[in-house]
């Protein structure tokens, strides 16, 4: 009967230790479940905090592509309005210039007449 006894003990020995193995396991998953939900809790911030960002982004993106817009609308304004100037002076140059081609050609016209004349009464020209 003492093997039986010895069995017994041994058995309620090893039970004993498997129970504190038992609760030591069931400490170690409870501390890693609070780990975990630690860090899906980290990560839904980080998720977030990502997103955040990504809007924050497409809204800066979005801001300067209007502002070039804005600009290459001003920069094709601006050469609109220097080529309607050009054109303006380039009319009032050739105005100028149709002037003098005028005045050119009287005075020629005039020296030629006025030549002739003095050929004529003064006979200067050997003709």
């Amino acid at each position: 009967m003492a093997d039986v006894e010895s069995r017994v003990l041994h058995n309620e020995t090893n039970i004993n230790k498997l129970e504190v193995e038992l609760t030591a396991l069931k400490e170690k998953v409870s501390f890693f479940n609070v780990i975990y939900g630690k860090f899906d809790v980290t990560l839904g911030k980080i998720q977030e905090m990502i997103e955040n960002r990504r809007y924050e982004n497409n809204e800066e993106i979005k801001d300067v592509y209007a502002r070039l817009e804005a600009s290459e609308q001003r920069i094709l304004n601006e050469m609109k309005h220097i080529r309607e100037e050009m054109k303006t002076q380039h009319a009032e140059y050739q105005a100028k210039i149709s002037d003098i081609d005028k005045w050119r050609w009287m005075v020629v016209g005039a020296a030629g007449v006025v030549g002739w004349l003095l050929n004529k009464f003064f006979g200067l020209g050997g003709g």
